[in-house]
Protein backbone atom coordinates (compact mmCIF):
# COMPACT_ATOMS: atom_id res chain seq x y z
CA UNK A 1 0.00 0.00 0.00
CA UNK A 2 1.29 3.43 -0.96
CA UNK A 3 0.23 6.35 1.26
CA UNK A 4 0.60 9.94 0.14
CA UNK A 5 0.58 13.01 2.31
CA UNK A 6 -0.72 16.39 1.20
CA UNK A 7 -1.26 19.83 2.68
CA UNK A 8 -4.93 20.82 2.82
CA UNK A 9 -6.94 23.85 3.91
CA UNK A 10 -9.75 23.47 6.44
CA UNK A 11 -13.03 24.82 5.00
CA UNK A 12 -15.59 23.65 7.58
CA UNK A 13 -15.64 22.03 11.03
CA UNK A 14 -19.45 21.90 11.45
CA UNK A 15 -19.64 18.12 11.59
CA UNK A 16 -23.37 17.27 12.01
CA UNK A 17 -22.41 14.17 14.01
CA UNK A 18 -19.93 16.10 16.19
CA UNK A 19 -17.21 13.47 15.69
CA UNK A 20 -14.36 15.79 14.79
CA UNK A 21 -14.72 15.45 11.02
CA UNK A 22 -13.83 18.35 8.72
CA UNK A 23 -14.29 19.56 5.13
CA UNK A 24 -11.14 20.44 3.20
CA UNK A 25 -9.74 21.74 -0.04
CA UNK A 26 -6.54 20.11 -1.29
CA UNK A 27 -4.57 21.23 -4.33
CA UNK A 28 -2.67 17.94 -4.30
CA UNK A 29 -5.91 16.06 -4.99
CA UNK A 30 -8.11 18.50 -6.90
CA UNK A 31 -5.61 20.98 -8.34
CA UNK A 32 -6.70 24.11 -6.44
CA UNK A 33 -7.27 25.44 -2.91
CA UNK A 34 -10.90 26.46 -3.43
CA UNK A 35 -12.73 23.27 -4.48
CA UNK A 36 -14.22 21.47 -1.49
CA UNK A 37 -13.96 17.70 -1.24
CA UNK A 38 -17.54 16.39 -0.92
CA UNK A 39 -16.90 13.94 1.93
CA UNK A 40 -16.29 14.65 5.61
CA UNK A 41 -12.69 13.80 6.49
CA UNK A 42 -12.16 11.62 9.57
CA UNK A 43 -9.40 12.42 12.09
CA UNK A 44 -6.38 10.14 12.30
CA UNK A 45 -5.61 10.72 15.98
CA UNK A 46 -4.57 8.63 18.95
CA UNK A 47 -7.32 7.20 21.13
CA UNK A 48 -8.75 9.71 23.57
CA UNK A 49 -7.79 12.84 21.62
CA UNK A 50 -10.39 15.23 20.30
CA UNK A 51 -8.62 18.20 18.73
CA UNK A 52 -10.27 20.08 15.87
CA UNK A 53 -8.35 22.61 13.72
CA UNK A 54 -9.73 26.07 12.97
CA UNK A 55 -11.25 27.02 9.62
CA UNK A 56 -8.49 28.34 7.38
CA UNK A 57 -5.70 26.34 8.99
CA UNK A 58 -3.30 24.31 6.87
CA UNK A 59 -3.24 20.68 7.95
CA UNK A 60 -1.73 17.44 6.69
CA UNK A 61 -3.85 14.63 5.24
CA UNK A 62 -3.05 11.05 4.34
CA UNK A 63 -4.61 9.12 1.46
CA UNK A 64 -4.05 5.79 -0.21
CA UNK A 65 -2.29 6.49 -3.49
CA UNK A 66 -2.09 2.90 -4.68
CA UNK A 67 -1.11 -0.67 -3.92
CA UNK A 68 0.49 -3.61 -5.67
CA UNK A 69 -2.85 -4.94 -6.91
CA UNK A 70 -3.89 -1.78 -8.78
CA UNK A 71 -3.95 -2.18 -12.54
CA UNK A 72 -3.58 1.57 -12.87
CA UNK A 73 -1.52 3.59 -10.37
CA UNK A 74 -3.79 5.83 -8.34
CA UNK A 75 -6.79 3.58 -8.82
CA UNK A 76 -7.13 3.15 -5.03
CA UNK A 77 -7.40 6.89 -4.56
CA UNK A 78 -10.29 7.10 -7.00
CA UNK A 79 -12.19 4.02 -5.87
CA UNK A 80 -11.50 4.15 -2.15
CA UNK A 81 -11.05 7.71 -0.86
CA UNK A 82 -9.76 6.73 2.57
CA UNK A 83 -8.58 10.18 3.64
CA UNK A 84 -7.57 11.01 7.21
CA UNK A 85 -6.21 14.23 8.62
CA UNK A 86 -3.41 14.08 11.16
CA UNK A 87 -3.52 17.65 12.46
CA UNK A 88 0.26 17.86 12.08
CA UNK A 89 1.81 20.49 9.89
CA UNK A 90 4.99 22.51 9.63
CA UNK A 91 5.18 26.00 10.96
CA UNK A 92 4.56 28.71 8.34
CA UNK A 93 5.84 32.28 8.81
CA UNK A 94 3.34 34.61 7.13
CA UNK A 95 5.93 37.39 6.94
CA UNK A 96 8.93 35.60 5.44
CA UNK A 97 6.88 32.74 3.96
CA UNK A 98 9.47 30.30 5.24
CA UNK A 99 7.87 26.87 5.30
CA UNK A 100 8.75 23.42 6.54
CA UNK A 101 10.18 24.75 9.79
CA UNK A 102 9.43 22.83 12.98
CA UNK A 103 6.75 24.28 15.19
CA UNK A 104 8.32 26.15 18.16
CA UNK A 105 8.24 24.37 21.51
CA UNK A 106 6.96 26.38 24.49
CA UNK A 107 9.63 27.09 27.10
CA UNK A 108 7.45 25.44 29.74
CA UNK A 109 8.00 22.07 28.02
CA UNK A 110 11.77 22.57 27.91
CA UNK A 111 11.85 22.53 31.73
CA UNK A 112 11.97 18.94 33.00
CA UNK A 113 12.15 17.94 29.35
CA UNK A 114 10.78 14.51 28.61
CA UNK A 115 8.63 14.45 31.74
CA UNK A 116 6.25 17.22 30.76
CA UNK A 117 3.44 16.34 28.38
CA UNK A 118 0.76 18.74 27.35
CA UNK A 119 -1.19 20.67 24.81
CA UNK A 120 -1.08 24.25 23.50
CA UNK A 121 -3.77 25.90 21.35
CA UNK A 122 -3.00 28.35 18.51
CA UNK A 123 -3.95 31.24 20.84
CA UNK A 124 -1.56 30.07 23.53
CA UNK A 125 -3.88 28.40 26.04
CA UNK A 126 -1.85 25.63 27.63
CA UNK A 127 -2.18 22.60 29.86
CA UNK A 128 0.69 20.34 30.83
CA UNK A 129 1.24 17.38 33.13
CA UNK A 130 4.61 17.14 34.86
CA UNK A 131 5.66 13.60 35.87
CA UNK A 132 9.02 14.70 37.28
CA UNK A 133 9.88 12.65 40.36
CA UNK A 134 8.91 14.49 43.59
CA UNK A 135 7.66 17.44 41.53
CA UNK A 136 4.47 16.13 39.94
CA UNK A 137 1.95 18.81 39.06
CA UNK A 138 -0.71 19.94 36.60
CA UNK A 139 -0.57 23.45 35.15
CA UNK A 140 -3.35 25.26 33.26
CA UNK A 141 -2.66 28.69 31.77
CA UNK A 142 -4.78 31.11 29.76
CA UNK A 143 -3.17 33.43 27.23
CA UNK A 144 -4.51 36.92 26.52
CA UNK A 145 -3.08 40.04 24.89
CA UNK A 146 0.52 38.86 24.81
CA UNK A 147 0.75 37.79 28.45
CA UNK A 148 -0.37 34.87 30.55
CA UNK A 149 -3.23 35.51 32.89
CA UNK A 150 -6.32 33.81 34.29
CA UNK A 151 -9.28 35.40 32.51
CA UNK A 152 -12.18 33.07 33.15
CA UNK A 153 -14.23 31.60 35.95
CA UNK A 154 -13.10 28.24 37.26
CA UNK A 155 -14.64 25.37 39.20
CA UNK A 156 -12.53 22.67 40.83
CA UNK A 157 -14.37 19.78 42.49
CA UNK A 158 -13.54 16.35 43.81
CA UNK A 159 -15.60 13.17 43.79
CA UNK A 160 -16.81 13.71 47.36
CA UNK A 161 -18.46 17.06 46.69
CA UNK A 162 -15.83 19.51 47.92
CA UNK A 163 -15.55 22.44 45.51
CA UNK A 164 -13.68 25.66 44.79
CA UNK A 165 -15.46 28.16 42.52
CA UNK A 166 -13.64 31.28 41.32
CA UNK A 167 -16.13 33.68 39.71
CA UNK A 168 -14.18 36.08 37.48
CA UNK A 169 -17.30 37.94 36.28
CA UNK A 170 -18.42 38.95 39.79
CA UNK A 171 -15.04 38.96 41.53
CA UNK A 172 -16.20 36.27 43.97
CA UNK A 173 -14.81 33.07 45.44
CA UNK A 174 -16.60 30.15 47.09
CA UNK A 175 -15.13 27.17 48.92
CA UNK A 176 -17.43 24.29 49.89
CA UNK A 177 -16.43 21.09 51.65
CA UNK A 178 -18.19 17.76 51.45
CA UNK A 179 -19.69 18.28 54.94
CA UNK A 180 -21.70 21.35 53.95
CA UNK A 181 -19.42 24.01 55.45
CA UNK A 182 -18.53 26.85 53.11
CA UNK A 183 -16.76 30.17 52.71
CA UNK A 184 -17.80 32.83 50.22
CA UNK A 185 -16.54 36.32 49.44
CA UNK A 186 -17.43 39.03 46.94
CA UNK A 187 -17.27 42.81 46.59
CA UNK A 188 -19.62 43.28 49.58
CA UNK A 189 -17.65 41.19 52.08
CA UNK A 190 -17.26 37.60 53.15
CA UNK A 191 -19.24 34.91 54.96
CA UNK A 192 -18.26 31.69 56.74
CA UNK A 193 -21.08 29.21 57.34
CA UNK A 194 -21.03 25.82 59.06
CA UNK A 195 -23.26 22.87 58.19
CA UNK A 196 -25.67 23.76 61.04
CA UNK A 197 -26.35 27.26 59.68
CA UNK A 198 -24.26 29.25 62.17
CA UNK A 199 -22.21 31.92 60.44
CA UNK A 200 -19.85 34.86 60.68
CA UNK A 201 -20.47 37.61 58.13
CA UNK A 202 -18.43 40.69 57.27
CA UNK A 203 -20.57 42.98 55.14
CA UNK A 204 -20.63 46.73 54.52
CA UNK A 205 -18.44 47.36 57.57
CA UNK A 206 -20.68 45.30 59.89
CA UNK A 207 -19.59 42.05 61.56
CA UNK A 208 -22.41 39.66 62.38
CA UNK A 209 -22.00 36.44 64.36
CA UNK A 210 -25.02 34.10 64.42
CA UNK A 211 -25.11 30.79 66.30
CA UNK A 212 -27.80 28.14 66.01
CA UNK A 213 -26.77 26.86 69.48
CA UNK A 214 -24.70 28.11 72.40
CA UNK A 215 -22.20 30.89 71.82
CA UNK A 216 -18.95 30.45 73.75
CA UNK A 217 -15.92 32.76 73.82
CA UNK A 218 -12.89 31.42 75.69
CA UNK A 219 -9.62 33.12 76.50
CA UNK A 220 -7.54 34.52 79.36
CA UNK A 221 -9.05 38.01 78.85
CA UNK A 222 -11.69 39.53 76.60
CA UNK A 223 -11.97 43.25 75.88
CA UNK A 224 -14.68 45.03 73.89
CA UNK A 225 -13.33 48.34 72.62
CA UNK A 226 -16.54 49.95 71.40
CA UNK A 227 -18.40 53.19 72.00
CA UNK A 228 -21.46 51.37 73.38
CA UNK A 229 -22.53 47.82 74.26
CA UNK A 230 -26.14 46.59 74.06
CA UNK A 231 -27.09 43.33 75.78
CA UNK A 232 -30.12 41.69 74.14
CA UNK A 233 -32.05 43.11 71.22
CA UNK A 234 -33.88 46.38 71.97
CA UNK A 235 -31.98 47.04 75.24
CA UNK A 236 -33.04 50.33 76.92
CA UNK A 237 -31.92 50.20 80.59
CA UNK A 238 -28.43 51.36 81.48
CA UNK A 239 -25.94 49.23 83.44
CA UNK A 240 -25.07 50.26 87.04
CA UNK A 241 -21.35 50.79 87.61
CA UNK A 242 -20.76 48.69 90.73
CA UNK A 243 -17.69 50.36 92.33
CA UNK A 244 -18.91 53.89 91.65
CA UNK A 245 -22.39 53.09 92.96
CA UNK A 246 -20.89 51.56 96.13
CA UNK A 247 -18.59 54.46 97.07
CA UNK A 248 -20.68 57.43 95.98
CA UNK A 249 -24.18 56.23 96.75
CA UNK A 250 -24.91 53.02 98.63
CA UNK A 251 -22.26 53.12 101.39
CA UNK A 252 -22.87 56.82 102.30
CA UNK A 253 -26.61 57.19 101.88
CA UNK A 254 -28.83 57.74 104.98
CA UNK A 255 -32.55 57.80 105.66
CA UNK A 256 -34.60 60.44 107.46
CA UNK A 257 -35.99 59.28 110.84
CA UNK A 258 -37.93 60.85 113.72
CA UNK A 259 -34.61 61.32 115.49
CA UNK A 260 -32.71 62.73 112.52
CA UNK A 261 -30.73 61.14 109.70
CA UNK A 262 -29.90 57.50 110.07
CA UNK A 263 -26.41 56.13 109.91
CA UNK A 264 -24.94 54.41 106.85
CA UNK A 265 -26.57 51.16 105.79
CA UNK A 266 -25.66 47.97 107.56
CA UNK A 267 -23.87 46.03 106.27
CA UNK A 268 -21.86 48.29 103.98
CA UNK A 269 -21.56 47.09 100.38
CA UNK A 270 -17.80 47.48 100.65
CA UNK A 271 -17.75 44.66 103.18
CA UNK A 272 -19.78 42.48 100.82
CA UNK A 273 -18.14 43.36 97.51
CA UNK A 274 -16.50 39.95 97.16
CA UNK A 275 -19.96 38.38 97.01
CA UNK A 276 -21.97 41.09 95.26
CA UNK A 277 -19.42 42.60 92.84
CA UNK A 278 -17.92 40.57 90.02
CA UNK A 279 -14.17 40.16 89.97
CA UNK A 280 -14.17 38.92 86.35
CA UNK A 281 -16.36 41.51 84.61
CA UNK A 282 -15.82 45.25 84.39
CA UNK A 283 -17.41 48.12 82.46
CA UNK A 284 -16.15 51.53 81.41
CA UNK A 285 -17.72 54.96 81.73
Amino acid sequence: MIVEKHDATVLSIDDPEKRGRIKIACAGLLGDEETELPDWIEPNQDWGWFVIPDVGEIIEIETIAGNDQDEIFGQSTIENMEIRYTGKRSWTDDVTDEKNEPRPINDEFKTNYGKRRGFVTPNGHMIFFDDTNKNQKINITWHQEGKYQYISSMTIANANGSMIYLDADNGAATFVDENGNYYSSDTNGLKIVDKFGSFIEFKDGVIQVVSQGNFVVMGSDATLKTATVNLLDGATDRIIKGDTFMTTCFDIHTHATAFGPSGPPVPLMSTLQASVLSTNGKIGT
